[in-house]
């Protein structure tokens, strides 16, 4: 990449050309985009922000969308020792993201109260991608509560 860079001299002023995008002219942009498609991951699936809540909700519900919240599993996979991987609400399996959010008992009693709270019909949910499909299943207006979970 850094060949594609070139410090020129052209009648008395001296620019930078580079070659990425394929117009000789220098773009911070095109650099950007081109590091960012080399060194950071890619997701299929979009990432969903929601202007009506708060940032830090934003980022923990990506953050969980990716399986890279501190889960006991993920934990213990960075070298952090732990008495036991089992979610200590339950005790019934190894704490990783899907079973925090759908697979514990306590998890799934949570989301049926708010369910039946908000007046939605409880579906079974075992993952994000069910959570989405069940999630854009519903008519909401302007500022449902329901919005407040994304």
């Amino acid at each position: 990449m850094i060949n594609r860079v070139l410090l020129l001299r052209d009648e008395g002023f001296i620019r930078w050309t580079c070659d990425l995008s394929g117009d000789g002219e220098f773009k911070v942009k095109v650099i950007r985009n081109f590091i960012d498609d080399l060194f950071l991951p890619s997701s299929d699936v979009a990432t969903r922000w929601v202007k009506f809540i708060p940032i830090k909700v934003n980022v923990f519900s990506w953050c969980a969308r990716r399986d890279r919240l501190p889960t006991r599993v993920n934990l213990s996979r960075r070298g952090v020792l732990l008495d036991s991987h089992l979610c200590p609400l339950c005790n019934a399996a190894m704490e990783d993201v899907q079973h925090v959010f759908f697979r514990c008992d306590v998890a799934r009693v949570v989301l049926r109260k708010i369910c039946r709270w908000w007046d939605l019909d409880w579906q079974e949910i075992c993952s994000f991608s069910d959570w989405d499909a069940w999630f854009l299943s519903f008519r909401l207006s302007t500022f449902s509560p329901v919005q407040l979970l994304f």
